[in-house]
Order: C-alpha cells, then sequence, then structure tokens
C-alpha cells in the first residue's frame, strides 16, 4: 500500500529576520506549505517530513494523524523558496512515543520541487512500507598462507589463527574448520593425518595423529589423536622456529640462526644424520647454515645459504637426484649453488634455479618430471619450456609451478592439473581461468591450491577426504573456490 502525500505550497512575503539567527534585518521570500494525506492505511498515528533547500535543512513539528484517518490535512508552516527536497516518514505510534531511534513503519522516496515566491506547486510523495533488516557483519580473517597435504589442506589466516578441511579419522570436514586453541601463528606445514604450526614467539606446535609416537612429540602416544595443538619441546636456544616442513611421519625445522632439526619417522635415514632408526620424538639437530627444508614421503631435501641443495632418505625413486637409486642417510649434494627454492613430493622432488627455471628429478611414471618423457631421472633435469618461475610444487604424481605473470602451469598425472585434460602431460599445461595468482600449494598429494588478489582459495585435484574444501567429497577436475 502506498500513502500519496500532496504538497500544496502558497507563496507569501515575510522578513526573513523572523527565521531565526543570522536573519535580522533581511527581507527574502518564504513560501507557507499545508500537507493533505490520503489513502492513510489503519495504524499511521503520526508523519514526520523534513524539507531540505540549499543547505538548509527544515524540520517541521511531527505531525499528528488520527489513526484510520481517510484523510488529514497538516501544516508544513513556511518555507524559503528554492529547489527543495522532501523526505517523509510514517509512523504506527503516537507522535509523543517518536523518538530518534524509532523505526519508521513507512518511508518515502525522495520528492523535489521548485518553490518559487507568488507560485503554488504540488508535490507527490509515495510512502512505501518499510522492511527493515538487521544485517549480522561478520568480519573474517582473510587467508595468510595455505599448506596441502595428501588428504587435508591447511590455512593461516591473517588474524593468526589455522582453519583446516579434509581429512581422515575423527577429523573430516568438507568445509573449512576452525583449529581448536591455537593463535599467533606465522606459518604452516602437514603431513600424514597431521599438522604443524609455527608460533610468532618461533616456537613449534603440532596436532592430529601421532603414528608410531614421534611426529606429534614426546608424551603423545603411539597411534593416538590430538585435536588440541602440542608444543614440541627442544627447540629453544638455537634462534626462533622460521620454516617448517612435515613428510608422511616426519617433521623437519629450521631457525633463523640456520640450524636444521628434524623429528619424527628416521627409518629410512630422512634425518640425514648418518643412521638409521625408527622414531625420535624430540627434535635432532641435524646440521647448520641451512635456509630452507622440504619433506617428501620419506626423504628429505635442504637448501643451504650459498645455494646447494642436499637430499638424504629413501631413493627407490631415485628422490634423492644424486645419481642413483641407493638410500642415503647422510645428506649428499645434488644441486651445487644458485638455487632459491626447492620442493619435496611424494616420490620426486624439484628446484627453483637461479635463472627462474625450474628442474626436476625422480620417479617420473605420469610424466611429473615435465621434461617431455615417462623416464626416471636419477639427477635433477629442466622443465622443458618454463621460465620465470617464482614458486613450484610437488605432488603424488603431479607438479605445479605459479610463473612471474601469475599464472599457474602443472604436469603429470591428467587427473590432478586442474586443466580437465583426459591424458597424462609429460610438458607444462596452463590451468586456465587463472590469473594474478598470488601463490601455489602443492604438496605430497593430489590435489593443489591457490591464493588469489581478492584473498580467495581455489583448489582442483583429488577430492575423496573434501580436502579440496568446495563442501563435497566429489573428484575436482578444475579450480574450485573454497567455502570459507
Amino acid at each position: 500500500m502506498k500513502i500519496r502525500f500532496t504538497v500544496c505550497l502558497f507563496a507569501s512575503m515575510i522578513s526573513m529576520a523572523t527565521l531565526g539567527c543570522g536573519n535580522e534585518g533581511r527581507g527574502g521570500p518564504v513560501t507557507s506549505a499545508d500537507l493533505a494525506l490520503t489513502t492513510v492505511p489503519a495504524g499511521v498515528q503520526c508523519v514526520k517530513v523534513v524539507v531540505t533547500i540549499g543547505s538548509s535543512t527544515i524540520n517541521p513539528p511531527l505531525m499528528t494523524v488520527a489513526a484510520g484517518a481517510s484523510s488529514a490535512s497538516l501544516s508544513l508552516g513556511q518555507l524559503p523558496v528554492g529547489s527543495a527536497t522532501f523526505q517523509g516518514s510514517a509512523y504506527n505510534v503516537a507522535c509523543s512515543a517518536v523518538t530518534s531511534s524509532t523505526v519508521a513503519n513507512w518511508v518515502a522516496d525522495p520528492a523535489t520541487a521548485t518553490l518559487s515566491y507568488g507560485s503554488v506547486a504540488s508535490v507527490p510523495m509515495n510512502f512505501r512500507s518499510n522492511s527493515p533488516v538487521t544485517v549480522k557483519a561478520n568480519f573474517e580473517a582473510s587467508v595468510a598462507e595455505v599448506y596441502t597435504t595428501e588428504w587435508a589442506s591447511y590455512a593461516r589466516m591473517s588474524d593468526g589463527t589455522v582453519t583446516q578441511w579434509g581429512g581422515t579419522g575423527i577429523f573430516n570436514n568438507v568445509t573449512p574448520t576452525a583449529v581448536p586453541s591455537l593463535t599467533n601463528v606465522s606459518s604452516i606445514a602437514g603431513g600424514n593425518s597431521f599438522a604443524c604450526a609455527v608460533k610468532t614467539d618461533g616456537t613449534v606446535w603440532c596436532w592430529g595423529y601421532n603414528w608410531q609416537g614421534g611426529n606429534m612429540g614426546p608424551g603423545i602416544g603411539a597411534y593416538t589423536w590430538t585435536m588440541t595443538p602440542v608444543q614440541i619441546p627442544g627447540l629453544l636456544g638455537y634462534g626462533p622456529v622460521t620454516d617448517v616442513s612435515a613428510g608422511a611421519n616426519h617433521v623437519c625445522a629450521v631457525t633463523s640462526a640456520g640450524y636444521l632439526f628434524c623429528w619424527g619417522d628416521n627409518s629410512m635415514g630422512q634425518f640425514g644424520i648418518g643412521t638409521t632408526g625408527t622414531y625420535n620424538p624430540t627434535p635432532v639437530l641435524i646440521r647448520m647454515s641451512i635456509s630452507a627444508v622440504t619433506a617428501g614421503n620419506t626423504f628429505t631435501c635442504a637448501l643451504d645459504s650459498f645455494g646447494n641443495v642436499m637430499c638424504a632418505g629413501l631413493n627407490d625413486q631415485g628422490q634423492l637426484g644424486n645419481g642413483t637409486q641407493g638410500n642415503s642417510s647422510s645428506f649428499v649434494q645434488i644441486w651445487p649453488g644458485g638455487a632459491i627454492a626447492i620442493a619435496a613430493g611424494f616420490t620426486h622432488a624439484c628446484l627453483i634455479a637461479l635463472d627462474s627455471t625450474a628442474r626436476c628429478w625422480g620417479m617420473n611414471f605420469y610424466g611429473n618430471l615435465g621434461d617431455g618423457t615417462t623416464t626416471m631421472r636419477l639427477s635433477p633435469v629442466v622443465v622443458t619450456g618454463l621460465s620465470n618461475v617464482v614458486r613450484i610444487g610437488a605432488g603424488s604424481s603431479h607438479t605445479c609451478a605459479l610463473l612471474q605473470n601469475g599464472t599457474v602451469s602443472c604436469w603429470g598425472s591428467n587427473l590432478y592439473l586442474g586443466t580437465g585434460q583426459v591424458s597424462n602431460q609429460p610438458l607444462p599445461v596452463q590451468v586456465p581461468g587463472l590469473s594474478g595468482v598470488v601463490a601455489l600449494h602443492t604438496n605430497l598429494g593430489d590435489h593443489t591450491c591457490v591464493d588469489l588478489p581478492d584473498n580467495s582459495v581455489k583448489c582442483w585435484g583429488d577430492n575423496t577426504n573434501g580436502q579440496v574444501g568446495n563442501g563435497t567429497c566429489d573428484f575436482t577436475p578444475k579450480p574450485t573456490t573454497v567455502l570459507f
């Protein structure tokens, strides 16, 4: 229902001095206005009209309307001439009950008219039922970092909290869920059904499944779940931890002073300390002058301050890159300086060289080394046709790279490339529909995620456990938005 207000303006001349402060002794035209109401709905008892003319706002007194009246005639009083805008509100309560916080039951679209001395103007004002909406503002933190694993994904939020999706065991959510009791996080890493976070104070905290009593640190029983993060001891005194990476069942961390520590599974010599063992729940000091570390399934690669790359652990698929297939419990150097980044997957690994090209080595059954073949490579080989690489991620059977122009290219198993390809791709192919990508995340598993400039995250690939984060467990061949 609409209320139609017609404002009839009758011109008259009075002294501007009657209008109040600052007008004494000045003359000028004003108009006298009456308001006629028709089709008044039952319930309306009070009407308010505000008139704006130039820089002046006139607030005539509230006008009482008899409840259920069919019409009413109200006085707006005297108004200056000029271009005027009328705004109205109507209330289902008495004028005596209307305050500044009272919500109008009816509101009018602004109506305009030019008020001229000596003329009569008619201003229709159509009032509509007011249906106020209460808006709940949700101020959510944006994504600062994402880490993908075989069965789950993790996001560090800009407010220092962490969310996770996917997973197995007691944790299996298809959309992001906050990790309890975890704040002030500066970086994250995930392994086989567990994850670790570095806090801003340089301490490391882990949660999830403690496979055989090592990857979660001491004090947590073997084959035990804990969803509340626990602190890993033995890392203090060497500078705060700045980098952490998790393999299947082991974790490695680098401190600001360049010390490398590992804990968890060392059955394949992946600590690089010259021996093999079972599980070490307390971090073991490995070596110094390390700037970055990446933990593969059962091997580890490290980057030192000179750009040298070295690896240790299982080598059945050539994942150590030292020209052999023999395991090594000590680190063996495979790249003589100039590397700027490293990434370890399930059974292959890659580096970014100083010239921004990529090199990969290890298992190549699906073409996941990007050299145009499916031949296992025991030493690093160039990824064909790829330049200006700024970030690289190695999964289980595929590899992806973020290029300087903000696009993403992937190669390997057709199922996980984000391109909808029907066959494996031994050479890089660009993922369609992605531009301006800020960061890329592919670690160990068969899915990939990217950060976009609008703080959204898109993922694709294996979604058996909901690790793509789109609310389903359906395989996702192309990038889809994570439902934060």
